[in-house]
C-alpha cells in the first residue's frame, strides 16, 4: 500500500490493516462481527492498475465502477444500499445530499457490524422500569429509575460521598447484580472542517499527494457514522466511514471572512464596489 498511496513508507500500514481484519473476523462464539471496504470509481478516472491490485489482494475490497459525473445522486443511493445491507440497517443512511456531485471522481467506504448476544440469556418478560431503595452514607433512603426494559430511558443517578464508605460497602457484599439500562445511541460527523484546523490541509487540497490511487486527486469530504444498542439480547454495533475524493478545487475565503459572529439579529448586504449597486440584500432574524 505504501507504494501505491505515496505514504510513509517506514511503517508497514498494508500488514497492519491484515492483522486488524483478522482480528475482527475471526469467529468467536455468540459474536457476529463482520467488516466490508468498498470503492466507487467515475468511470473516466484512469485508476492505476497497481492500486486497484492493492485493494483487492490486502483489502478485499470491492471495486464498483459507476457513471458518477452523469447520476450523482443514483452513486449516493448506492453506497449508502450497500453501507446499510453491510451493517444490517444499522446505518441506513452514510452520505448526505450534496456529497456527491458531478467532479466527484470516488467514494471509498469502510464498514463494520458487530452483534453480540449475552453469555447468559436475559429473559425479555423480566425487564422493566423499576424503583429501587438505595442509601447514601446518611442513611437517608432515595428511589431512582435503574434498569430498563421498556422503551422509555432510564435515568442516570450520581451520588457523591466518601469513597471508604463505599469501600466498606463493597468488602461486605458477598453477590452484586447489576442492572443495564436500555438505550440506542446514533451519531454522524464529518471532520472535514475539524481536520483542516487540525493541520491536515494537504489531504483535503490540491497539494495532496495521491498519485497511487490517479492523477490530481484530493479528499473533498469525510462523513462517519456509528450506531450502538443495547437491550435484552445482546449489543449491535455498526460504524461506517467514507472518504470522497475530486480533482477539481475551489480555494475557499480566508477565514476571516468566512466566519461571522452575532449574538442578535441582523441585516447583511453585497454589493460591488466599482459600481457600488447592490448584489443580495439578506436578513438574520432567529438567533
Amino acid at each position: 500500500m505504501s507504494d501505491n498511496a505515496c505514504v510513509n513508507k517506514r511503517f508497514d500500514m498494508s500488514g497492519a490493516f491484515q492483522k486488524l481484519l483478522e482480528a475482527l473476523n475471526k469467529p468467536a462464539p455468540n459474536v457476529r462481527q463482520e467488516t466490508y471496504t468498498r470503492v466507487f470509481f467515475e468511470r473516466s478516472l484512469e485508476v492505476t492498475k497497481g492500486f486497484r491490485s492493492v485493494m483487492d489482494r490486502n483489502f478485499n475490497a470491492e471495486l464498483d465502477t459507476v457513471d458518477m459525473r452523469g447520476e450523482p445522486d443514483s452513486v449516493r443511493e448506492c453506497v449508502n444500499s450497500s453501507v446499510e445491507k453491510d451493517t444490517v440497517g444499522a446505518i441506513p443512511q452514510l452520505l448526505v445530499s450534496g456529497v456527491t456531485d458531478a467532479d466527484t471522481c470516488a467514494v471509498f467506504y469502510d464498514a463494520v457490524y458487530v452483534k453480540a448476544s449475552w453469555d447468559k440469556a436475559f429473559p425479555a418478560v423480566a425487564a422493566a422500569t423499576e424503583k429501587h431503595p438505595f442509601t447514601e452514607c446518611t442513611a437517608t433512603s432515595h428511589s431512582g429509575a435503574l434498569a430498563s426494559g421498556s422503551e422509555r430511558a432510564a435515568e442516570l443517578v450520581r451520588i457523591t460521598g466518601v469513597y471508604r464508605h463505599c469501600r466498606d460497602a463493597e468488602n461486605k457484599l458477598l453477590a452484586v447484580e447489576v442492572l443495564v439500562p436500555k438505550m440506542h445511541v446514533e451519531e454522524s460527523v464529518q471532520p472535514s472542517y475539524t481536520l483542516r484546523h487540525m493541520g491536515f490541509l494537504d489531504l483535503l487540497d490540491e497539494h495532496a499527494m495521491l498519485s497511487g490511487i490517479a492523477s490530481n486527486l484530493f479528499v473533498s469530504d469525510i462523513i462517519h457514522k456509528v450506531s450502538f444498542t443495547l437491550d435484552t439480547t445482546g449489543i449491535t454495533a455498526a460504524a461506517a466511514v467514507s472518504l470522497s475524493l475530486t480533482n477539481f478545487y475551489t480555494e475557499e475565503l480566508p477565514k476571516a471572512y468566512r466566519d461571522c459572529q452575532s449574538s442578535r439579529p441582523f441585516i447583511y448586504v453585497v454589493k460591488n464596489k466599482e459600481t457600488d449597486l447592490i448584489l443580495f440584500m439578506g436578513a438574520v432574524q432567529d438567533i
